[in-house]
This record gives structure tokens, sequence and C-alpha cells, in this order.
């Protein structure tokens, strides 16, 4: 139906993303922490073979969902050769020795525990020192040219390997690197570079692990639309590295507009960059828009959504509503977790008539964190009416769904005063 044929459009705009993020469900949630309560893994019973289910467990995804869950407690597991881990990898990712052979000697139980399973040599001091920190999501990088047969012994023993260390953790799996590659070249490494040098060229400030990955925003729309927080609009690594023109600030009564004029930032602060950094900040006129919002329930921040998303308003935003044209846009506020949140999710819902629902579980997706507050909720569930009337609406959906239902159910209590 038309609804249907709407809702494919922010696909087709996003037509880099091989699959859109899966939530876990919440019964799965439930299903884990009440097995973490029963029972410890060593107590479980082993099982003699690699069940056809423990593959479904996990999801294909595409180069933009890794980047955006690099931010976000990743682990990422590389299984293609030694030779092509070498000439090029995720940064932060480890080699696992995990072959065809390998996997045939493990049949009973059929699965290793996580922090056992065959690492690099030069790594596994590594690799077994990150066994100890929370992981959310476990990305695993396979060969392209891997044959059908060759996945059928290795995933569904490396997922279950996965599931059974760490329960509650979300398997994705990437199929080659070389869209990764071409689409963030920055955040790969070869066996040469050491991420010590990398991690000094983005910051002088030296960080305690030096397999943490630099800090970048979220991609909402592949080369156009990024969300995120004060320190994204402050690193010029970052403005260089996605060729960001664009912010809009919704948070400058509180964060500084650092790029709109590198002439006057002081040499302490152009010292934190490299010379390609400097060259991009000098050689591009970011383009500032600024709301000074508040992040508090009781502020109108609907205003903004008709002012903003109104192409014959402004020329800034004339790129917004035109999908940015050659523009590349970085919308952030102190945390990009409210006040940013709530512009973009306004936004998708307004250019790819999406509802409410649809847009927030979207940008979930991309940006885990985010969480508009009840008054902008409010205010968007408002914005949703006068898009669509009677015609649809996100009411069913926002009330059935635990995360959103309290709300929801607080927006129909004002809705009724």
């Amino acid at each position: 139906d038309l609804y249907n044929i709407k809702k494919q459009k922010l696909k087709q705009t996003v037509a880099f993303y091989n699959k859109i993020m899966l939530l876990s469900s919440e019964k799965d949630v439930q299903d884990e922490k009440n097995d973490s309560k029963s029972t410890s893994d060593s107590e479980r019973p082993a099982s003699n073979s690699v069940t056809e289910t423990s593959i479904a467990e996990a999801q294909w995804c595409g180069a933009h969902d890794l980047f955006n869950d690099l931010q976000f407690n990743t682990l990422v597991l590389d299984l293609r050769s030694n030779s092509k881990y070498r000439q090029g990898h995720v940064f932060g990712s480890y080699q696992l020795e995990v072959t065809k052979d390998y996997v045939k000697e493990k049949t009973n139980p059929a699965w290793v525990k996580l922090q056992d399973l065959p690492c690099d040599e030069e790594q596994k001091t590594s690799y077994k020192e990150q066994m100890n920190w929370f992981v959310r999501y476990v990305w695993v990088v396979v060969e392209k040219d891997w044959k059908e047969e060759t996945k059928q012994v290795i995933l569904p023993f490396l997922v279950t390997s996965i599931k059974k260390s760490r329960r509650t953790c979300v398997v994705k799996i990437l199929n080659g690197l070389s869209e990764f590659k071409e689409m963030y070249p920055f955040l790969m490494l070869t066996f040469n570079d050491t991420y010590f040098s990398v991690m000094m060229l983005h910051s002088s400030k030296i960080l305690s692990s030096i397999r943490v990955v630099p800090h970048y925003p979220n991609v909402i729309i592949p080369g156009k639309l990024y969300l995120g927080d004060a320190k994204s609009s402050a690193e010029g690594y970052i403005f260089k590295d996605l060729r960001l023109t664009h912010v809009v600030n919704t948070a400058s009564r509180d964060v500084t507009n650092y790029f709109q004029d590198i002439t006057i930032l002081s040499n302490d602060f152009k010292d934190d960059f490299d010379n390609t950094t400097l060259e991009y900040l000098n050689q591009t006129k970011i383009s500032y828009c600024n709301i000074e919002i508040n992040d508090s329930q009781d502020v109108d921040i609907k205003q903004y959504f008709e002012k903003f998303l109104n192409s014959s308003v402004s020329p800034f935003f004339l790129s917004l509503v035109n999908f940015f044209h050659e523009g590349k846009v970085l919308v952030h506020c102190a945390a990009g977790i409210s006040r940013s949140s709530t512009i973009v999710i306004a936004y998708l819902m307004k250019k790819l008539d999406l509802l409410l629902f649809d847009a927030m579980e979207y940008v979930k997706k991309c940006r885990p964190n985010i969480s508009p507050n009840i008054g902008f909720f409010c205010q968007l569930m408002l914005f949703e009416e006068e898009l669509f009337g009677d015609t649809k609406s996100s009411r069913q959906l926002l009330s059935a769904n635990t995360e959103y239902s309290s709300n929801y159910h607080q927006w129909f209590e004002t809705s009724r005063k």
C-alpha cells in the first residue's frame, strides 16, 4: 500500500546499507537475564552440535552499520587470511585463525569460549585483556569470496561460541572490507601502521588504551547527515575525515562553533591538528546554523521544525530539504541525546513521510543512546498529527512498545486536557 511504499524511501536513501540493524527483542533479553541468573556458562550442558538457529542469531550488515557500532563497545573479529589482514583491517580489530579444519576438530562440544579462540600470536595478550571489558556488539569480518560451504561450517560455530560466551551481545557479520575501506579509509590500518601513531594524529591527548577507536558522530544518511555531540563539533579530524561542510548546533548557548572562523583559533588549539586537517579547515568554509534551546521539557522545539524544515525560509536549509545536495551536515547538541536527535527525527518524518515510531527506531539503530525528553517527544507526536492527520499514526506502535509507552501515555493524558 501507499504507506509501505513511502517507508521504502528511507531504505532507498541509505542504499549503501545492506540491512537496517534489528533491535533485540525484549523476550530475548529477558531470557538471557533468566539464563544468567539460573546457571553460568560453565554449568550449562555442552551441546554436541551447532544448531541451525545459531547462525540466525547473527545479522548480515553493512559498512555504515559497523562505522556506527564502533562508537559503542564493539569487538571486531577478522576471519580473513593473515595476509589480507596485514594489508588492511578495521582499527582495533583482532585476527582470528578460525578455519574449516579448526572447526571440524571441535565436535564435542561444538563451540569454544570466546577468549580461547585462536588469535594472531602478536595480538593474544591484548585479545585476552579485551575479554574483561563489556561488549555490546561483536562484529565478524569474513572473506568476500568465501564459498557457501565455508560459511556454513565456520559461521554457525563462531556465532555459537560468541553467544554462549556473551549472551547479551548482538552478533553482526560484514562480508568483506571493500566498502568500509572506500567509505571510511581513516579507520583502516595496515600492518605497518601503529595504533599509537594514528591516535597521535587525531589528538594530542594520549589515551589509556591504544586500541580505542577515535571518536566520531554517527551516520544517519551515508555521506550526507551525521548526528553527534559537542566533542564531534570540536575535533578537526572529524571534519576532515567526513568532509563536513555544514553544522547545525542545537546547543549554541553551551557549545562553541569552533570552526566558524579558523583564523581566530588559538595556536594551542591548532597544535592538536595534523597538517591535512589544518589544510581542510583552511580551505573549507564551514557553515553554521544555531538553534539556541535548552534541553528542558517545557521548551518549544517544534517551532524549529516549522522554521528550518521549510525550504522557502532559509537558503542554508534548502540543502537539508533536498537531501543536502553537495553538503555534508553534522547535527549536534551537548550530548547528542535529546535536542539534536529530536531535530533529526523531525527531519526524517518531514522529508521521508515517516511516522514518529519509524523515524525514532531508525535513528536509535544508528545511535542507540538517543532519547528526546518527554516534552520534545510530545511535540514530535503533535508534529506527526500535523503531517499525517488521520491517515496514519504511531499511536498503536508507541503504546505497545515498552521503551516508548510511558512517554506515549504522558502525551495522551496531556492531549486530553
